[in-house]
């Protein structure tokens, strides 16, 4: 099991946090339409380039959805 050292973090990595959550609430992708639409690919998108920017190794897959 990881353990992770956590420290308090500043306003400003609050406020950074809270930034990058609004932006990926903002993707339409509790839908039906987001297998079809693009909202699924552009959040996974976004979300490759937000957790790569973070140094985080990111890995895309595809997968089937029913009734699509």
């Amino acid at each position: 099991m990881a353990t992770f050292i956590s420290s308090p973090m500043t306003p400003l990595e609050k406020e950074e946090a809270l930034t990058l959550f609004e932006e990926l609430l903002r993707f339409p992708t509790i839908s039906f339409a987001g297998p079809t639409n693009g909202s699924y690919r552009a959040c996974a998108q976004w979300l490759v380039k937000t957790l790569s920017d973070l140094g985080l190794e990111t890995q895309v897959r595809k997968i089937m959805v029913w009734g699509v």
